[in-house]
């Protein structure tokens, strides 16, 4: 129901479905901090199109806003198997592991299943206003063991909690990265200043859909990091077995909790 992002997506080529079916009025004002707001409405309407998409046949991405492609991420899928792909959150408790901001779903008989599971219990994303939480329950349960849950490197898909923390030192971005998701900010005009910090922030005056006052008020980064500096190698040897492992459960192949 926002009708300026609406006109600016199909100017930039997008095709736009609209959520006016919904009983609710999703407000077009950025939420004071994270998962409040529409986010809840947001999330549980991605849910309801992939659930459609995945039953008619398409394998799907699905992603937030806050994320740019470096690479075509698409031809990235063209060599992987698995039934269902996420970014990982770099978080081990209950909510992780995987990052509900960038989903590859492909559409086979296991992941319809999985689907229609979402929209059974879309309640818990509404009243919980978290989707992935919901996501990730599903995904490291048993009943869904046969199904192929794949977390995508980070060195190649890089969330928020890799870089931008306010730390140089800390900072984790390889030279071959294919995706940046701007997550792990308080707020959605520190997303812009995180961008910024890896020169990836391209809504200005040089993008043919600028218009001005369309970027938020932000700080600049207090730091650049050049392209010689991101030297990030994964897998880190000291997480290599257990970086995707959740603390909060015992999964399914595991006996009494123990590798």
């Amino acid at each position: 129901t926002d009708e300026g992002t609406e006109v600016l997506a199909r100017n930039a080529g997008f095709a736009v479905v609209r959520g006016d079916w919904l009983d609710v009025k999703i407000d077009q004002q950025a939420a004071k901090q994270f998962a409040l707001g529409a986010h809840r409405w947001t999330v549980s309407l991605q849910i309801v199109y992939a659930f459609d998409l995945i039953h008619m046949g398409y394998n799907i991405i699905q992603q937030d806003v806050d994320v740019v492609w470096l690479r075509d991420v698409r031809k990235y899928f063209e060599n992987t198997y698995a039934d269902i792909e996420m970014a990982c959150d770099g978080r081990l408790d209950y909510i992780g592991p995987g990052n509900t901001g960038f989903i590859h779903v492909r559409s086979n008989c296991k992941t319809r299943v999985y689907m229609e599971t979402l929209i059974y219990y879309i309640g818990l994303v509404i009243a919980g206003r978290s989707d992935q939480r919901v996501w990730n329950m599903f995904l490291t349960s048993y009943d869904f063991r046969q199904l192929l849950f794949e977390l995508l490197p980070p060195d190649k898909f890089a969330g928020g909690d890799m870089w931008g923390n306010g730390k140089k030192k800390g900072d984790r971005i390889s030279d071959h990265v294919w995706f940046l998701h701007s997550s792990w900010t308080t707020d959605h005009s520190a997303k812009v200043t995180k961008f910024k910090q890896l020169d990836a922030w391209f809504l200005n005056a040089s993008c043919s859909f600028y218009t001005e006052g369309i970027v938020p008020e932000h700080e600049e980064p207090p730091y650049y990091t050049p392209p010689h500096e991101r030297t990030y190698t994964w897998p880190e040897p000291e997480t290599a077995k257990k970086w995707w492992k959740t603390k909060a459960q015992t999964h399914f192949y595991e006996k009494d909790g123990v590798w």
